[in-house]
């Protein structure tokens, strides 16, 4: 362990930027490496920001985590920055979300190809009981409702629901989650260096995995809960097989999940199920048929809800 001192222009950074916030040295930083990139963490008092940046050194400089001492250059270009960085979930906000899941154990995924009308979707969803919605990267204009959805709906705010983004595929796209606020992250895959860089900044984060060895992985490396995907090829027996030597395990199921057939997961000793199209009704939320995406959501939220009580 040491200590150095990093001098880092604008150009080092990764997105989103530090400078809007004015600051130009910040103490007791924490970095974390999970290569090729840094995920960072700065503290100004009691502020901490955290996300992610490739800076200019030779790897032999970082330790895994070394006290810091960085000091940031204002930027000279006339280039516009980003409006601030995503500020890290705070352990409260994080405990937030988890206890979310192990009330409610259903996450519903919201994978649709427009999403203008994303407001009325989640709240229609609330309406239902549902608390935890993923909207997916599969359209990128999920990170900007998530922005937008965080800001406007109270119970994304107040602790009683949670937004998170799905699909999330690499580094870039978790530091875009990051930015836009999602409260939680799925991947379709083990990626070691997003569920690192999630850990990090205390941002729940549930990983894709299939196999025995990837699920444990996934697992040691950070993760909140595993993603058993696709569990439609699998089936809940695949669970409690799982489950059988390591008991510890927070398992997620998803793909093919319905109404019918949860139960059966939670027998086996699921802790949550990912749910997308038979829940999230595409033509219903066509039609503007809100009182029947409620409808749903209510038989799947006490679904889960029953299955619980047992």
């Amino acid at each position: 362990m040491g200590s150095c001192e990093i001098r880092l222009t604008p150009n080092t950074l990764g997105y989103p930027s530090p400078f809007s916030h004015g600051y130009r040295t910040w103490r007791f930083a924490t970095l974390t490496r999970v290569a090729p990139s840094i995920v960072y963490r700065l503290y100004l008092g009691q502020r901490a920001i955290s996300g992610c940046l490739v800076p200019l050194l030779h790897r032999n400089q970082l330790c895994n985590r070394v006290p810091m001492v960085v000091e940031f250059e204002p930027s000279q270009s006339n280039e516009s920055t980003a409006d601030g960085l995503y500020e890290s979930n705070s352990m409260t906000m994080e405990n937030e979300v988890l206890e979310l899941v192990k009330r409610f154990r259903l996450v519903a995924i919201i994978r649709l190809d427009e999403l203008g009308q994303a407001e009325k979707i989640s709240r229609a969803l609330l309406a239902g009981g549902i608390a935890l919605q993923e909207y997916t990267l599969t359209n990128p204009a999920a990170l900007q409702v998530i922005a937008d959805l965080r800001a406007r709906v109270r119970e994304f705010q107040s602790g009683e629901a949670a937004i998170g983004l799905g699909s999330v595929r690499n580094m870039t796209e978790a530091i875009h989650a990051q930015r836009c606020g999602a409260q939680f992250v799925v991947t379709p895959t083990l990626q070691l260096d997003v569920v690192r860089a999630c850990r990090a900044a205390n941002v729940p984060v549930m990983p894709g995995a299939y196999t025995p060895t990837e699920i444990v992985t996934a697992w040691d490396s950070g993760a909140s809960f595993v993603k058993v995907f696709p569990a439609r090829s699998l089936g809940p027996s695949y669970i409690k097989d799982v489950l059988a030597p390591m008991p510890y395990l927070k398992l997620m199921p998803t793909g093919g999940i319905d109404v019918e057939n949860m139960s059966t997961y939670f027998k086996h000793g699921a802790a949550a199920v990912g749910v997308g199209g038979n829940l999230i009704d595409a033509q219903a939320v066509a039609a503007g048929n809100w009182d029947q995406v409620s409808s749903v959501a209510s038989r799947y939220a006490q679904a889960a809800k029953a299955t619980d009580s047992k």
